[in-house]
C-alpha cells in the first residue's frame, strides 16, 4: 500500500517487510517511491529501528523498575505491619527497649516504629547527641515524628551518649540502661545491640578515611590496641551485655522478674569469616584483617553460643543473634559521594532489602514468645536460621578463647566490680593504687613543730 509514511521509524518497519518505501519530495511534496536497496535509505532505516528498540528497551526498563519499586514498597509496609502486631502482643503494661546505634540506618528505623506504640519508652545510645528544646532527642527528623504523635510519646524518649570506641563511656551507658530497664510497670525488656561499623579500603592519598577525613583509617590501632571494627562491632557489645547481666545478678528478684531480652545484629558475611586462634592473637596485638567486619560478627555468634546459657540462668538475660539480610543503608559506603549514592537507588532497589525489611528482622528476634525461654537462637525474620548452642558447639573451644580474650581487653571484672582503672582502661595493680595515694605532709618534721619541741621547758 502507498500510505503517508512520514515517520523513520515506519519507513524502517516497510524496509524490513521488504516492500518499498516513500520519501517525500522537497519541491512538489509527492509521495516517491525509494528503490530499497538504496544505500542512504538502508542508513536511515537502520537509526529509525534503533530508535524504537531503544524506546522499547526503555519503556520496558522503567516498567520493570516501577514493578520493583510497588514490590519493595509493599515489603516494607507488610514488614512495619508485622513489627506492630508481634510488639502488641508480647509488650505487657509498660514496654522498655533500649537501642544502640540508634543514629541512622536500622537503628533509627526501629527507634521510629518502636515510638508508635503507646506503652513503649525508649532508651537510645548514639555518638552524637543533640536534645531538643523540651528533652527529646533530634536524630534524623525522629524528634519532629514524635511531636506529631503527642508530647507524651516525646516524653517517652530519651537519648543517651553512647561512643562504643570508648570503654568507659559504654559503662556509663551500661549503668543507664540497668536503671531504665528496672523502672517501670512489668512488660517488654529487650536490648538491641545494633550498633556496627564496616571500614573499607578507601581512603585519600594521605592515608586518611574519605568517611571522616579529620581522623585517621581506622585501619590503624586505637590508643589501647585495638582496632575500630573489633572494638564497635564486638567488645562494646560484649562489655555493655556482660554488666548489665551482672547488675541484674545483684538486683534482686524484682528485677529478674521481668526476663530482658538482647538482640545481636550479626550479618549473613560472617560466613566469610577466617576467625581461628591466630586472627584472634592477630586482634590483640591491634593487626588489621582483611575479614574483620566478618571476623567481628562471627564472634557475636560464638560468643552467644558458650555464654547464653549462663547468662540466662543467673541474670535471666535471654541472649539471641539476628541476620537483618542485606539491608539499603550507607554501611561501609560512606565513602561514596552522595550524588553517587542518590542516583544509585534503583540497582539498589533491585538489589537490597528496604530499611522497614531490615528493622524486622532484627525486632523479630527478640518479640517472638520464646525468646524469653529460651536462648541462643540465630534468627532470620521469624524464621530460625540456627540453634548456636548445638551448631556452634564444634567451635567452643575457640569461643572459651575468644570470651577470655573480650573479658581481659575489656577489663570487665574490673568495670562490674568498680575497681579504678587506668587511662588506658588497664585495671590498676595494688603498686600503681599505692602509688596514686598523696602522701601526708610531714607536720611533725616541719620548722613549727622543731621550733616547739626545742623551745618547750
Amino acid at each position: 500500500s502507498r500510505s503517508r509514511l512520514h515517520h523513520p521509524s515506519l519507513r524502517a518497519f516497510a524496509f524490513l517487510r521488504g516492500g518499498p518505501t516513500m520519501a517525500s519530495s522537497d519541491s512538489s511534496k509527492s509521495l516517491v517511491p525509494i528503490d530499497s536497496g538504496g544505500s542512504p535509505h538502508i542508513a536511515t532505516s537502520v537509526v529509525g529501528v534503533a530508535v524504537v528498540a531503544l524506546r522499547v528497551v526503555g519503556a520496558g526498563a522503567l516498567g520493570l523498575w516501577c514493578l520493583v519499586f510497588a514490590c519493595r514498597l509493599r515489603c516494607a509496609v507488610v514488614a512495619r505491619r508485622r513489627l506492630q502486631e508481634l510488639l502488641r502482643l508480647v509488650a505487657g503494661q509498660e514496654a522498655r527497649i533500649v537501642i544502640t546505634g540508634a543514629d541512622s540506618g536500622v537503628g533509627l528505623e526501629l527507634a521510629r516504629e518502636f515510638a508508635k506504640h503507646e506503652a513503649v519508652s525508649l532508651l537510645l545510645g548514639c555518638r552524637n547527641v543533640a536534645d531538643t528544646s523540651n528533652g527529646g532527642p533530634n536524630i534524623g527528623g525522629l524528634a519532629s515524628m514524635l511531636r506529631a504523635r503527642g508530647p507524651g510519646t516525646l516524653r517517652r524518649t530519651k537519648c543517651f551518649q553512647l561512643e562504643l570506641l570508648d570503654f568507659n563511656s559504654v559503662q556509663r551507658f551500661a549503668g543507664e540502661a540497668h536503671e531504665f530497664l528496672a523502672k517501670g510497670k512489668p512488660g517488654l525488656r529487650l536490648l538491641i545491640n545494633n550498633a556496627g561499623v564496616k571500614i573499607t579500603d578507601c581512603t585519600d592519598s594521605g592515608g586518611r578515611c574519605r568517611r571522616h577525613p579529620t581522623t585517621t583509617t581506622a585501619r590503624s590501632s586505637l590508643k589501647n590496641g585495638l582496632t575500630e571494627t573489633w572494638q564497635t562491632n564486638f567488645l562494646s557489645p560484649f562489655l555493655l551485655t556482660e554488666i548489665l547481666a551482672r547488675h541484674r545478678e545483684r538486683a534482686g528478684a524484682q528485677v529478674l522478674a521481668n526476663a530482658l531480652r538482647v538482640v545481636q545484629v550479626s550479618s549473613g558475611r560472617e560466613d566469610e569469616s577466617h576467625l581461628d586462634k591466630d586472627v584472634l592473637e592477630a586482634a590483640q596485638r591491634g593487626d588489621p584483617m582483611p575479614s574483620e567486619y566478618a571476623d567481628s560478627k562471627r564472634a557475636l555468634l560464638l560468643w552467644t553460643s558458650v555464654r547464653g546459657q549462663s547468662l540466662a540462668f543467673k541474670g535471666s538475660v535471654f541472649v539471641h543473634a539476628a541476620n537483618p539480610g542485606r539491608v539499603d543503608t550507607r554501611l561501609g559506603l560512606y565513602w561514596v559521594p552522595f550524588w553517587l549514592y542518590l542516583l544509585s537507588k534503583p540497582l539498589r532497589l533491585v538489589l537490597f532489602r528496604t530499611v522497614a525489611e531490615g528493622a524486622f528482622n532484627v525486632a523479630a528476634a527478640g518479640l517472638h514468645r520464646q525468646s524469653s525461654g529460651k536462648f541462643g537462637h540465630y534468627m532470620g525474620g521469624e524464621k530460625m536460621l540456627e540453634d548456636l548452642v548445638i551448631w556452634r558447639m564444634p567451635d567452643k573451644q575457640l569461643s572459651v578463647h575468644l570470651v577470655r580474650w573480650a573479658c581481659q581487653a575489656t577489663a570487665l571484672e574490673a568495670r562490674s566490680g568498680g575497681r579504678p582503672l587506668s587511662e588506658s582502661g588497664r585495671p590498676l595493680s595494688l603498686t600503681d593504687l599505692a602509688s596514686c595515694v598523696p602522701a601526708e605532709p610531714d607536720v611533725w618534721s616541719s620548722q613549727e613543730r622543731r621550733f616547739t619541741r626545742h623551745s618547750s621547758p
